[in-house]
């Protein structure tokens, strides 16, 4: 495997965990030639989403990624530009954060800074593209950090019933464990051998 077929399915894994901890539902196409890596379905709106590997320049000032598809076909090599016909966002990750840019935002390179020496109105700032804020922004999904904990919180903290005569764990509406419920159901002590 090329290093770059690696580093565009590693990133293609952290938007598969990002959501995935979001509790947002994620389907990957069959055919490789789909613009899109992913379909993600937030509040039952369908998202088309291409996952781009960024690069960070020396300082860790900023990131940038190609907004475009790189190839080489029967005519010799190519370069392909997404439109909003064909996705939604592109996503990208860098340093523990995910970011979701809109396609209409991108041109044929996206940066996003984390710092700058100027003050500009057109810098991308990388904080307004954090996947927490883009979905908030656009979809009104808010994520609660305790969401993905709460079902094994429940699970945990549910009380477990127990079998009276053996203790063995047992469903919630039993008082026996099967064996001690045929033991009790006898209707006459036998003694042992």
């Amino acid at each position: 495997m090329r290093d770059s077929e690696i580093l565009g399915r590693s990133t293609e894994l952290e938007c598969q965990l990002a959501f995935t901890k979001l509790n947002i539902v994620l389907s990957q196409p069959i055919t490789q030639d789909c613009r899109y890596d992913y379909i993600a379905d937030i509040r039952g709106k369908l998202c088309r989403i291409q996952c781009k590997t960024c690069l960070a320049d020396e300082n860790e000032n900023y990131i940038h990624f190609n907004c475009r598809s790189t190839g080489r076909g029967a005519n010799g090599n190519y370069q392909y530009t997404y439109t909003k016909n064909e996705i939604d966002y592109f996503y990208t990750y860098y340093n523990n954060k995910s970011y979701l840019i809109p396609v209409e935002e991108a041109g044929s390179q996206k940066t996003l800074r984390f710092s700058s020496e100027i003050n500009h109105t057109k810098i991308n700032w990388a904080e307004d593209y954090e996947l927490s804020k883009i979905l908030k922004k656009d979809f009104n999904y808010e994520f609660n950090n305790d969401y993905l904990f709460k079902d094994r919180k429940k699970i945990s903290e549910k009380k477990m019933n127990h079998c009276i005569d053996c203790g063995v764990i047992i469903s919630s509406q039993a008082i026996r464990c099967n064996a001690c419920a045929h033991k009790k159901q006898q209707k006459v002590e036998r003694p042992s051998r």
